[in-house]
């Protein structure tokens, strides 16, 4: 399929499923060690998703295991993600407030739920935050780890955290925990 972007653990495609459109997000192996934990990664994140049933939490449908070099994780398909419409049609967003409201109150009501089902998003920005045709929200992009029990999670540094949504704790030293705040913070 065709390439719809990329991030740091790989590329998303759009693809055909038996006539159903999804969206394929790759993640390449660069060594051959890092599949067993890729696909654990995978597969957690995939187990974690599938709990969740809301209008602005993308909808997973599967994780599929290549023979060669990657796996899959299966979503519904996304018309564009926030942050490309800031850069390419910005008047869509900023010249309509009503616009603005719906896109505010789609994150929030999609990370209130998460959080209320015990899950932290850990890399909450533009770029994870999908839109539909008619501008409806849709978080995406979980984090690793994104399933916890409890109020926080230990920190893993520089494996999902874009450093400018970051909450000014967890620059700090000694391993400081991922918590709501600051999902609320990078929001």
């Amino acid at each position: 399929g065709r390439i719809l972007g990329s991030g740091s653990t790989g590329e998303v495609f759009a693809v055909d499923c038996s006539g159903l459109p999804m969206a394929a997000k790759r993640i390449q192996f660069l060594v051959q060690s890092q599949r067993e934990a890729a696909e654990k990664r995978l597969r957690r994140e995939f187990r974690a998703l599938k709990k969740l049933d809301h209008e602005n939490v993308l909808q997973v449908m599967g994780v599929v295991v290549d023979q060669i070099d990657a796996v899959y994780l299966l979503t519904e398909l996304m018309h564009q993600s926030l942050r490309h419409l800031l850069d390419q049609e910005p008047a869509r967003i900023t010249k309509s407030p009503g616009t603005q409201l719906n896109v505010v109150n789609g994150v929030v009501n999609g990370m209130n739920h998460l959080h209320g089902q015990n899950m932290l998003h850990h890399d909450l920005k533009s770029e994870n935050l999908l839109l539909t045709s008619s501008l409806d929200v849709k978080i995406s992009d979980f984090g690793i780890d994104c399933a916890f029990t409890g109020s926080s999670t230990p920190r893993q540094p520089g494996i999902t955290d874009t450093h400018v949504y970051m909450a000014p704790e967890l620059w700090e030293g000694n391993s400081p925990e991922f918590t709501r705040e600051c999902d609320v913070y990078a929001f």
